[in-house]
C-alpha cells in the first residue's frame, strides 16, 4: 500500500510525502519530493528502518535563448540566416522577425520578409530564408539585416540581429579609344572589372564619325568575349592608307547587347586615323572676270607650296542663275599642272542669246587632285553680262479676284504693238492660298505681230470652308525679242463662297 502527503508551504514551493508498506502493513519505503526552493524538485528515500537511502535534488531547467546568426550570398541567391536555441525545450519555440536594408535596399537588392519561425519541441535550431535580386549593376558587396523578437515558450533574445551579405556577379565591360596611321589597325581594348568568375560576351559594330566605312577603314561587327578570368580583349578594326592630304579623321566602335552577369559602362570607344600624306601643292581657284555674252570666262587656277613635281585635279562647270546650253556651255575635265608650273586656265564659252535679262552667273568646282596635291579654294564663280538692247515692248500683268470653283483671269498686255512674234514665259505660285486652293498653271504666252494682251486663266477649289479671302501669283519671265517685264507678278485673289459650315473667320 502507497499512501502520498501533500504540504503546501507558501506560492513559490510545496512538498509531497509518500510512504510504501507491505503486506503486513509494515513501513517499508518513504520519499519526499519538491521543497522550500522554488524550482527546485528532491526525491529523498527511506529503509525499513526509516534510515535515509537517497537524496536527489534536480536543478530547475532554464527556458533557452534564441539567437540568429550572419548569412551571405551571391545576388541572386537566397539568404539563409540560422535561428539557434541554446539548449532543448520541451515546447515549441516561435519567434518574430523583419528584414531591414542597409547598403543593399529592399525591392533593388533583396525582397523584404517579414513573419513567424516556428521551432518544434525536441529541436534546436531553424533557417529564416531571404530572397536577393540578381541586377545588371556592377556593385561592390551590399549588407541588409534581419532582426528576431517576441520569442515565444519562456524563451529569452540572445543575438537579436542577423548581417545578411549580398556579393556582386557582375562584369563591368569598358572599351577604350584607339589611334593609329592610316594603313595600320586600330586596335579597342575591351576591359573586364568586377565579377571574372564568368564567362561573358557583349555585340560590336562600327560607325562613322568623320571618317567613312569603305574609304577610311573596314566596316566590321561581331561579339567580344571573355573568358573565365579574362579580363581584357581587343577589337581589331582595318584601316586604308588612302592619297588624300586630309586632317585627323575618326570613327566609332559601340558595345551593345551585353550577355547574362555583364553590363556595359563605357558604351563607345573612338578611332583617330592619322594622316600620312605630304601636301606637295596647294590648288586654288579664282572668279573670272566678269565677260558680255558671246565671251569667253577665264578661270585660272592658282599652285603654291612645292611645285617640282606634275599635279593635276578634275574640274567641272554648274549653274548658278545662269544655265548651260542656254546661256554659255558646260564643261568638264582635268587641269594638269607640269614641274614648276604654278597656273593654268580654264576656258568656259558663253551664249549670245536675245533675251533681255539681268548678269547671270554659273561656277567652276576642282575636285580630286592627283597623289600629294590638295584643293586649298575648290569654286570660282563667272559672271556674264547681257548685251541686249530694249526694242521691243514693256510686258505688264495685272491682278485678278474671283469666287472659289472659279477661274482667276490674268491679262497680260504689251505697251506697244511689235512688228515681230514676242513670247513671255508665266508660271503660278502660292501665297496664302495654299497649292489644293487653285490648280499650278504654267506655260509661254506668244503675242503675234499686232497683238497686245493676252490672258492666263487659273481654276480655283471649293474647299466647302467658311475663310477669309486668300491669294497666290502668277509669275512672268524670260521675255524675248528685246522687249522687257515691266510688272512681272500678278496677284490672284480667292473670294469665299461662303457655302461652308460653322462660323464666318474674320
Amino acid at each position: 500500500m502507497t499512501v502520498s502527503v501533500l504540504c503546501v508551504g507558501s506560492a513559490n514551493a510545496q512538498e509531497s510525502y509518500t510512504y510504501s508498506y507491505d503486506a503486513q502493513g509494515r513501513l517499508v519505503r518513504s520519499s519526499r519530493a519538491g521543497g522550500p526552493s522554488s524550482g527546485e524538485a528532491r526525491s529523498i528515500s527511506y529503509d525499513d528502518a526509516n534510515n535515509r537511502t537517497n537524496y536527489t535534488v534536480a536543478e530547475p531547467i532554464a527556458a533557452p535563448s534564441v539567437s540568429i546568426g550572419n548569412a551571405s550570398t551571391i545576388e541572386g541567391g537566397k539568404l539563409v540566416f540560422p535561428v539557434n536555441l541554446s539548449g532543448t525545450s520541451a515546447s515549441t519555440i516561435s519567434v518574430n522577425y523583419a528584414t531591414a536594408g542597409g547598403s543593399a535596399t529592399s525591392g533593388n537588392d533583396f525582397t523584404a520578409a517579414t513573419g513567424t519561425l516556428t521551432i518544434p519541441a525536441g529541436q534546436t535550431s531553424g533557417t529564416i530564408n531571404v530572397s536577393t535580386t540578381n541586377d545588371k549593376v556592377v556593385e561592390t558587396s551590399e549588407t541588409m539585416t534581419v532582426t528576431i523578437s517576441s520569442p515565444s515558450g519562456g524563451a529569452t533574445l540572445g543575438t537579436a540581429t542577423g548581417t545578411g551579405t549580398i556579393s556582386d556577379n557582375d562584369s563591368s565591360l569598358v572599351i577604350g579609344n584607339a589611334s593609329v596611321t592610316e594603313g595600320g589597325t586600330l586596335s579597342f581594348t575591351v576591359t573586364r572589372s568586377g565579377d571574372i568568375t564568368r564567362s561573358v560576351s557583349a555585340s560590336y559594330a562600327t560607325a562613322n564619325g568623320s571618317a567613312v566605312a569603305g574609304s577610311d577603314y573596314t566596316a566590321k561587327s561581331g561579339t567580344v568575349s571573355f573568358a573565365v578570368n579574362q579580363t581584357s580583349a581587343t577589337i581589331s578594326i582595318a584601316t586604308v592608307n588612302d592619297l588624300a592630304v586630309e586632317s585627323t579623321e575618326t570613327m566609332s566602335v559601340t558595345l551593345s547587347n551585353p550577355s547574362t552577369y555583364a553590363t556595359i559602362t563605357t558604351a563607345t570607344g573612338t578611332g583617330s586615323i592619322n594622316d600620312d600624306d605630304i601636301a606637295f601643292a596647294n590648288l586654288a581657284i579664282g572668279n573670272a572676270a566678269a565677260v558680255t555674252e558671246g565671251g569667253t570666262l577665264a578661270f585660272t587656277v592658282t599652285r603654291s607650296g612645292n611645285t617640282t613635281s606634275a599635279v593635276s585635279v578634275g574640274y567641272a562647270t554648274a549653274n548658278g542663275t545662269a544655265t548651260a546650253g542656254s546661256d554659255y556651255t558646260a564643261k568638264s575635265g582635268t587641269l594638269n599642272f607640269a614641274a614648276n608650273q604654278t597656273s593654268a586656265t580654264i576656258n568656259v564659252a558663253t551664249i549670245d542669246d536675245t533675251s533681255v535679262e539681268s548678269a547671270e552667273t554659273m561656277s567652276v568646282s576642282l575636285s580630286n587632285p592627283s597623289t600629294y596635291a590638295s584643293v586649298t579654294t575648290a569654286t570660282g564663280a563667272g559672271t556674264i553680262n547681257d548685251n541686249d538692247v530694249v526694242t521691243g515692248p514693256s510686258i505688264s500683268i495685272n491682278d485678278a479676284s474671283a469666287t472659289e470653283a472659279s477661274n482667276l483671269v490674268f491679262t497680260v498686255t504689251l505697251s506697244a504693238t511689235s512688228s515681230s512674234s514676242i513670247s513671255v514665259n508665266y508660271a503660278t505660285a502660292t501665297g496664302t492660298a495654299a497649292a489644293n486652293d487653285f490648280t499650278a498653271t504654267s506655260g509661254t504666252l506668244t503675242f503675234s505681230p499686232g497683238q497686245i494682251s493676252k490672258t492666263i486663266s487659273v481654276p480655283t477649289h471649293d474647299d466647302n470652308r467658311v475663310e477669309t479671302d486668300e491669294y497666290m501669283y502668277v509669275n512672268l519671265s524670260g521675255a524675248t525679242n528685246g522687249s522687257v517685264i515691266s510688272d512681272g507678278q500678278g496677284r490672284g485673289t480667292i473670294q469665299d463662297n461662303g457655302l461652308g459650315g460653322g462660323c464666318k473667320i474674320c
